[in-house]
């Protein structure tokens, strides 16, 4: 029987840089999750706030015509600029951030939770794969669904605006909104995000996670108002996740400042920096595993 040693074969294929290799990982994670018809509906559930605050707009619209026929159409952009501008597009921040919270307990919890569970780190770090490739790759996961929960109905709620309109008055006097609505949804899912993911990283059970990651979410709401109601001091609302978030978003939009937010918002974004960066620290410190390459 003839004997034939094949040897070493140079591969012929498509090599991938390293940058990219976290996409790898949120590509799956996003395509395995999408799979659960659950968090499908309550990524279409989280577009429900936009939808009747468009009903809303759209009445106000209707007014805006009868303003246009009787103080012509440049005050009607004026009243409209006024009625659909910071103030009312704020509004639909407080549903957003709490779609966010539900959809990273939903679909977040269980990231970094599984896989320690089920051990799986060392499988990820048998391949050429860092622990901030890791990283990235989950936080990329929760990243795209709780955009999908922020940015899709702030620009779509702007977009009726603008469609609704007679003429082109309100685009030109709210053409910076979109850059700011962006930023607000850049920020929310930024923060909820890397928070979830340390509360995923200290658990190997997602359910309790999903539990941790919801309480955090109320009680810090309200110590924020029980502090608030027995001092009358504003700042102390900044031990509130969610108050943090909508303190910020109110001065990307330039929104009214309402009482007890009558403070800096600089120590708001300060404390949502905190607990980004520290959370995804603690993610990179909780998954200990001995990675391929250096």
């Amino acid at each position: 029987m003839a004997l034939y040693d094949q040897g070493y074969r140079h591969w012929d294929g498509a090599l991938s840089g390293h940058a990219t290799r976290w996409l790898t990982i949120t590509q799956h994670g996003v395509r395995q999750a999408l799979r659960n018809k659950w968090l499908v509906g309550l990524l279409l559930l989280s577009q429900l706030p936009m939808i009747g605050l468009s009903f809303v707009a759209y009445g106000m619209l209707q007014a805006g015509d009868r303003i246009a026929q009787m103080e012509g159409a440049d005050a009607a952009a004026v009243r409209m600029a006024e009625g659909l501008g910071a103030d009312f597009f704020m509004k639909l921040v407080p549903m957003e951030i709490f779609w966010v919270v539900v959809i990273c307990a939903f679909a977040g919890a269980g990231l970094v939770a599984r896989d320690r569970e089920s051990r799986a780190l060392e499988i990820y770090f048998s391949r050429p794969l860092t622990r901030l490739d890791y990283l990235i790759g989950k936080f990329g996961i929760i990243f795209t669904f709780s955009m999908f929960a922020t940015i899709v109905p702030s620009l779509l709620l702007y977009a009726v605006a603008v469609i609704c309109q007679p003429t082109m008055g309100y685009l030109k006097q709210t053409w910076t909104m979109p850059f700011a609505l962006a930023a607000v949804s850049i920020v929310i899912s930024t923060s909820a995000s890397a928070v979830v993911l340390a509360f995923s990283s200290l658990g190997s059970r997602y359910r309790l996670v999903a539990v941790g990651w919801i309480g955090f979410y109320f009680v810090s709401i309200g110590f924020a108002q029980m502090l608030f109601g027995l001092t009358k001091q504003p700042e102390f609302t900044i031990v509130g996740f969610m108050n943090n978030l909508e303190r910020v978003a109110i001065a990307l939009l330039g929104a009214t400042v309402r009482r007890e937010y009558d403070y800096s918002w600089m120590w708001s974004a300060l404390v949502l920096a905190v607990l980004t960066f520290g959370g995804l620290l603690l993610v990179l410190r909780r998954v200990r595993a001995v990675e391929a390459v250096k």
